[in-house]
């Protein structure tokens, strides 16, 4: 899984907003990281509770990341991550 996959897995867990996401990005290093993290570790970050933990955790049981690259494709979408070299510097200060 690339960061850029493992990023769209996480905007696709409830309550797993762009502030959490960004402070687990922070922690971890790496959002796949963040995806093979276990709960105890995914906790110590602040603002992630227990079932948010969970949830992370237990991503890859229900999200399936080539369906959504898919709908992805099939709607012409062009999905970009805060890591990509030329998001807008506007919305990084969000």
């Amino acid at each position: 899984m690339t960061s850029r996959e493992a990023l769209l897995a996480l905007n696709s867990i409830p309550d797993c907003g762009p502030v959490t996401i960004s402070r687990l990005v922070d922690h971890f290093h790496s959002p796949v990281d963040i995806l093979s993290a276990p709960i105890s570790k995914l906790t110590r970050v602040n603002g992630i509770v227990e079932r948010i933990a969970a949830n992370i955790f237990n991503c890859h049981n229900t999200f399936s990341i080539d369906d959504e690259l898919n709908k992805i494709e099939k709607q012409s979408i062009t999905f970009i991550t805060i890591l990509y070299e030329y998001y807008p510097v506007n919305f990084k200060a969000i």
